[in-house]
This record gives C-alpha cells, structure tokens and sequence, in this order.
C-alpha cells in the first residue's frame, strides 16, 4: 500500500488512536476527516444532531448510501500502539481499531476517487448504534432516497461489506437499522 496514499493514511490515523464513543478522541478524528475531504467536497457537508458527517458527492440518479463508524470499542482514549508486518497490522494490548477504522479508510479513499453517492461516517455505532437510531428516526426523508445502504465494518481479520437492497423491520443491528427508514 503506498504509504502517501489518503488509504494509507485514513488507516494509519484510525488504528493508532482509541475513540470511544464521545470523546475528544473521537471529534478529533471526525475533524481530521473534514479537513482531509477532498476540496470540492466540503461545501457539500454537514452535520446532523447525532455528530454523524455527511458528504452528499452524488450525482442525478445516484441512489447509493455509503456509511462506516467513526467510534471504536475501547473504553478509554490514547494512543494505540500498532506493529506491521509486510501483510498484517496489529495492536500491542488492546483492540485494533480496525472496526471501524479500516471501513472509514475505505471510504475516504472512495470519495478521493470520485466514486459518487452519499456518505455518512456515523457516531456511537459501539454503543448501540447512536448514530444510525439518530439518522432513522431524523431523517426518513434523506434515507428513502436511496435504494441501498453499503456500510463497510470489520470483524476478525476481514473487512465486511455490508449491501442491504430490500431491508425488513425485522433486523435490529446497525446499520440495518438505518436501511429500514429506507423503505418507500
């Protein structure tokens, strides 16, 4: 991975920091990723109620939501000491902040590429999924716009994707949550 890369630096920045849910920590790294916005993005930004970042970088038509979580499992702030080997980054006496660092580098590196639609780096996911229970009870409006929510997480060793197209009620865990406020 090349290390000037807006990948490589999302991921280095996202695991060497713990952000636990409202925290400095955790507006500090939200702030980061504002400023690290590709320029003709940032007048197409906001922030709702819930901290959660917007970045409308749609076009006609598009009806795509992107979303990965800024907060991280850690209970308290600091640094995170991560070791790398050529293949695998790890983290020296607690998590590694990969869920969701390596979701919100994915994202980020998306945007600086022009892949168009809507994205949302949401708040308190580890804690029950603020941030996305804020957006489907606030903005029903905003979600029914699209026809399918991609949110990108972590678990274990892999980085998941998550494609939900026709959501159900049914389903209680972030980011579903977010996609049955999607329903038209």
């Amino acid at each position: 991975m090349n290390k000037k890369s807006i990948l490589h630096k999302t991921l280095a920045r996202g695991l060497s920091a713990k952000r636990p849910h409202n925290t400095v920590a955790v507006s500090d790294f939200t702030e980061w990723l504002f400023n690290t916005l590709p320029a003709e993005l940032k007048s197409f930004t906001s922030v709702d109620g819930a901290g959660n970042l917007h970045i409308d970088n749609r076009i006609a038509g598009s009806r795509t939501l992107f979303i990965a979580h800024v907060d991280t499992v850690h209970k308290e702030t600091g640094a995170n000491k991560i070791r790398k080997t050529a293949s695998t980054w790890y983290a020296d006496g607690a998590a590694l902040g990969a869920d969701d660092g390596a979701g919100v580098a994915l994202l980020m590196h998306m945007m600086h590429a022009d892949i168009k639609g809507y994205y949302i780096f949401s708040q308190g996911e580890e804690c029950g999924g603020i941030g996305a229970k804020f957006l489907e009870k606030n903005h029903a409006d905003l979600l029914a716009q699209f026809d399918r929510a991609i949110a990108f997480d972590r678990r274990g060793t892999v980085i998941r994707a998550g494609v939900v197209v026709h959501p159900t009620r049914s389903v209680r865990h972030w980011p579903m949550s977010l996609t049955c406020a999607m329903r038209t």
